[in-house]
């Protein structure tokens, strides 16, 4: 006699902290790859630089020394540049036209008042009291 058991799935499929993780490097990953291509390209362009110095005849410390200044202060205005690039601009562009609304009256807003079948009583209004004609002293005033 056969029983018949669900076993579910032998791998787990819930997203908790592994689908967080996940998540963060599916978008972490393109930056990688772009910023490896940016400085995998201003290494091999300083490298180069600083071998021509070398075989014109600058002792090869001071060449290196110079060449990586000169490509911090690159990649530095590069990322100044970038930057501004990203904080220039009008915002977000709606698409289609915005359609004034209507502003409605208070006759309008109220509408039709609700029938209640309970009698009504009428509020007596109490009577309005009396501005006041003091003069209040003002805390500055000496």
């Amino acid at each position: 006699m056969e029983r018949h058991i669900f076993r579910g799935s032998r791998t787990q499929r819930g997203y908790g902290l592994g689908g967080f993780f996940t998540s963060l490097m599916r978008r972490a990953i393109p930056l990688f790859k772009s910023g490896g291509r940016y400085l995998t390209g201003k290494v091999a362009r300083t490298g180069l630089r600083t071998f021509q110095d070398v075989m014109a005849g600058t002792e090869p410390r001071m060449a290196l020394k110079r060449r990586l200044a000169e490509t911090s202060d690159e990649m530095f205005d590069d990322i100044k540049r970038k930057i501004r690039r990203k904080m220039t601009g009008e915002g977000i562009r709606r698409g289609g036209m915005r359609r004034k609304t209507k502003r409605l009256t208070k006759s309008q807003r109220v509408g039709k008042k609700r029938k209640n079948n309970k009698s009504k009583k009428r509020k007596t209004s109490k009577p309005k009291k009396k501005a006041c004609n003091r003069k209040i002293k003002d805390i500055f005033e000496m």
